[in-house]
């Protein structure tokens, strides 16, 4: 823990030596700041201080502000006005963003919320602060004040408090103290140092996008923690030479050069802040999915050990089912039927996991879908199905995966549709279409969209109505993409059809 005076030392010493720089760079420019760095290191204090410990902060800040400005010759009427805004600003922006943890920074759904607070807090501040910038300065009408101020404390927050979260508590990332991270933000100065002090060469105002370069480089292999150094450095190179009126926005008058420099830095910052976030999500996406799969794998292969001897023996007991009374025949049969659904649920885990890391060989074949249909039905044991196969109908497909396609829509129609369940095949163009229909309630149509997604089923936890894991069509789709096919739903008046198309040959192959 902090002790409150050392907090409340440290808080009035950063937040005052920050305001008198901003302000020097203020004075030199004779217009409006492009961003005030005091505000986005007081709402960073307030951030990671737990809320009991908050009024130390806020007397740190209202000292140091009000000291700033005495000493700047405001007068104490402006000095206690600025120091209540800024102090309330920082407040709003922190009570909205709410209470940190390190993880926060690297998530989109935090840039969002983080975004809200910066728009309402610096909103307030400014509209409060422009008071007294137009009592002092009148020469300017209160909405230009208002736009100015706000815009300033908007990219205060902005381009600070992520970089105060980011070093704060030892945040700093690796990755930046790599030759790659490195690398980075020396680009990212000397492009900031290229554009904004020289102008841009002779690429002129044009230049300034050329920031855009090592920020994004920085966005998508650093991460957060690269993006925010990247536009702490930017925001304050452009802000120190704006004031001396150089770079792209330094050839307009001061007042409208602020504004486009306060623009410019506001769509650079938002750019280069989300897609870091979005950059994070994807890699911990991608590692979730990696062990995801690696679970499934061990702890399937963990399962099937002891189940492959459970159906074994039952298989062999119930084979000389003459010695056994009907009720141990009763209790094998329970035995080996749930371990081979079981043992049906993990190959599906397998599979689908296989399938999603594009692991599952394909190894096509010419089928004739008249003799296909009629022997996997006869497999399948599986008589109350008609089919409509048309002459010639056929199908450039691995036997194995369509096998595995048409019996899991034929156990889907038998489980939850009803007869007449038709399967029809027919050469349409290139293609070869195979429809399973039948004639019960369909799939409700609030779930369609949900239809194909993994462990997506219509009912869930204690009542639900399959056995399964939800994986049997998105397995089926993914199978059918594999071999150069689609699978979709099509909704009947009555009934359900679920279409599958495939190569006819394999001149009509299509890229997967």
């Amino acid at each position: 823990m902090v002790p409150t005076m050392v907090r409340f030392l440290v808080v009035a010493l950063l937040y005052g030596a920050t305001a008198v720089s901003t302000t020097a760079l203020r004075q030199l420019a004779g217009t409006g700041t492009v961003l005030w760095t005091s505000i986005g290191l007081a709402v960073t204090a307030l951030v990671v201080t737990p809320r009991r410990s908050w009024p130390s902060v806020v007397a740190a800040i209202i000292v140091a502000e009000f000291t700033h400005d005495i000493v700047a010759g405001y007068g104490p009427a402006l000095a206690t006005l600025w120091s209540a805004t800024n102090a309330a600003g920082a407040v709003i922006a922190a009570s909205l963003i709410g209470a940190w943890q390190s993880s926060n920074v690297h998530r989109v759904a935090w840039m969002t919320r983080f975004l809200t607070a910066a728009i309402v807090a610096s909103a307030a501040s400014g509209a409060l602060g422009a008071i007294g910038v137009t009592a002092r300065n009148p020469d300017l009408p209160y909405y230009v004040h208002i736009v100015q101020w706000s815009f300033g404390d908007f990219l205060g927050i902005l381009a600070v408090v992520p970089f105060g979260l980011v070093i704060s508590r030892a945040m700093i990332s690796r990755a930046l103290w790599t030759f790659e991270g490195i690398a980075a933000m020396l680009a990212t100065a000397a492009t900031a140092v290229f554009v904004f002090v020289f102008g841009g060469g002779p690429l002129g105002g044009s230049a300034a996008y050329l920031i855009l370069i090592p920020l994004v480089w920085s966005a998508m292999r650093l991460r957060t923690s690269g993006a925010a150094v990247g536009i702490f450095l930017v925001a304050q190179i452009g802000n120190a030479a704006h004031a001396t009126a150089g770079g792209p926005f330094g050839a307009t008058s001061m007042v409208t050069g602020t504004t486009q420099l306060q623009l410019f830095l506001a769509v650079v910052t938002l750019t280069t802040l989300y897609l870091a976030a979005r950059a994070a999500e994807s890699a911990r996406y991608s590692e979730i999915v990696d062990a995801r799969d690696q679970l499934i794998a061990s702890v399937s292969h963990e399962l099937r050990t002891p189940l492959t001897p459970i159906i074994g023996f039952s298989e062999m007991a119930l084979d000389r089912r003459a010695e056994l009374d009907s009720e141990l025949r009763g209790w094998l049969d329970i035995i080996r039927r749930n371990g081979l659904h079981l043992s049906g649920l993990i190959d599906d885990l397998l599979r689908a996991s296989q399938l999603r890391r594009g692991d599952v060989p394909v190894a096509p074949a010419q089928l004739d879908l008249s003799t296909f249909l009629g022997d996997l039905l006869t497999a399948q044991q599986l008589g109350d199905i008609e089919l409509d196969i048309a002459e010639g109908a056929e199908a450039w497909s691995d036997p194995v995966h369509l096998t595995q396609i048409i019996a899991n829509l034929l156990s889907n129609a038998g489980r939850y549709g009803a007869p007449p369940i038709i399967v029809h095949a027919r050469r349409e163009g290139p293609m070869t279409r195979i429809a399973v229909e039948d004639a019960g309630g369909g799939v409700p149509e609030w779930f369609e969209p949900h239809l194909f997604a993994e462990f997506s089923q219509v009912t869930t936890g204690d009542r639900r109505a399959s056995t399964g894991l939800g994986l049997g069509l998105p397995i089926a789709r993914k199978l059918a993409v594999a071999n150069g096919g689609e699978l979709v739903y099509r909704r009947q008046p009555r009934g359900s059809t679920f279409e599958l198309r495939l190569p006819a040959a394999p001149s009509a192959q299509q890229p997967t």
